[in-house]
């Protein structure tokens, strides 16, 4: 999702579930973010970020822009029975 009102900065939102994500309850997970070269022209943000997911379920987002990059939970849970 892109807030228009943001233009320096784009949002992902990722959401583990509890049945096909279960092993990322107890395990904090790595990716590369590879960027568009439009995307990274607009964001003025380099190439790719290792983006760190910490462990848990449910959503996390990830905002990516010139300033860098922030990984927030949300309403993450190690809990397998939510």
């Amino acid at each position: 999702e892109r807030d228009t009102a943001e233009a320096d900065r784009v949002s992902l939102v990722l959401s583990y579930d509890d049945h096909y994500c279960r092993y990322f309850a107890s395990h904090a997970s790595t990716w590369t973010l590879h960027l568009s070269d439009e995307m990274r022209n607009s964001l003025r943000a380099p190439e790719k970020y290792a983006v760190v997911i910490p462990k848990g379920l449910g959503r996390c987002i990830v905002r990516v822009g010139a300033g860098g990059i922030a990984v927030q939970p949300a309403k993450m849970s190690n809990n397998l029975d939510n």
